[in-house]
């Protein structure tokens, strides 16, 4: 049987989390190696030549280019990245991963009030406040501050 060949297609320039990212999507699919005789999984820059696999992983920002490239295609959604552009690509994708519920069902409502159908999937890998949370981060004498690398 001819092995299952997998494709991560992400930014290799951005090393905002991405490659904690692709270590954690490498995991899960060494731990899927016992339902598949064996799994080859390649990373790809998003500027390198594509090829034929059988599933492509696009890593926040989608690959246009590669979805015929391959018979599945999922893209792993990060809610600060997203582009309202990016909606009339979604039905081209196989499954939309989530890292946190909250997100996930921000975007299920946001589909179904604009007609989108999508395969939303969650697999829990980061934390995800809610605006009711805010309290609880800290007492009103206390100072927190966040940096990151997203375009918000």
């Amino acid at each position: 049987m001819a092995p299952l060949t997998v494709s991560i297609i992400y930014n290799k320039a951005n090393t905002y989390g991405l490659n904690d990212d692709v270590l954690v999507i490498e995991r899960i699919l060494k731990n899927l190696q016992d339902s598949f005789s064996s799994i080859r999984v390649k990373t790809v820059d998003i500027r390198e030549p594509l090829y034929h696999c059988d599933v492509n992983i696009h890593l926040e920002i989608p690959s246009f280019s590669a979805i015929p490239w391959a018979h599945t295609n999922i893209l792993l959604v990060n809610p600060e990245q997203w582009s309202y552009a990016y909606d009339a690509y979604v039905h081209a994708f196989d499954t939309l991963i989530f890292r946190d519920p909250v997100s996930a069902e921000q975007f299920r409502v946001d589909y179904m009030e604009k007609g989108i159908s999508a395969n939303i999937c969650v697999i829990n890998w980061c934390n995800s406040w809610q605006i009711n949370d805010k309290n609880k981060i800290c007492d009103k004498n206390e100072f927190v501050c966040f940096v990151a690398g997203s375009t918000s």
